[in-house]
């Protein structure tokens, strides 16, 4: 929807750009399109857009028990789990080992599940970004 003005039409306004000046923001807007590439990705080329790596599953290992969900009796109240873990990452498809991510130590993680029990020093798991929070998916347990 267009701005509307009381005692006229939007075209009775005098364009806030010259010609010279709208040529220039083309020329820039062509040079990200173009030039830059779209990803962090290591295989990007000018102009192609090279899809990042799912950004929300981390392999991880506990380094502060996890433990377990705590749901009371009426379910109306839920206290996830808490504890802290490591993540891991793999520099590329036919990498053989897992890198710590020095960035990413002693990261919270909330455990969902009622049943899983304390999850115990130094067992891997896998986590899930899920906003401002690592939530657990699974573990070796």
């Amino acid at each position: 929807m267009g701005i509307l003005f009381p005692r006229g039409s939007q075209g009775d306004i005098p364009a806030g750009q010259t010609q010279a000046q709208l040529l220039e923001a083309r020329k820039y807007t062509r040079h990200v399109r173009e030039a830059i590439p779209r990803s962090n990705g290591v295989y990007g080329q000018a102009g192609q857009f090279v899809a990042p790596p799912f950004p929300g599953v981390f392999m991880a290992k506990v380094n502060q028990a996890i433990t377990a969900c705590n749901t009371n009796s009426n379910a109306n109240s839920i206290t996830p789990g808490t504890g802290t873990c490591d993540i891991y990452y793999m520099e590329d498809p036919t990498s053989v080992n897992a890198t710590a991510d020095p960035d990413r130590t002693n990261t919270a993680v909330i455990n969902w599940y009622n049943n899983s029990g304390t999850i115990n020093t130094n067992t891997h798991i896998t986590v899930c970004q899920s906003g401002n929070f690592l939530v657990l998916l699974g573990a070796d347990c």
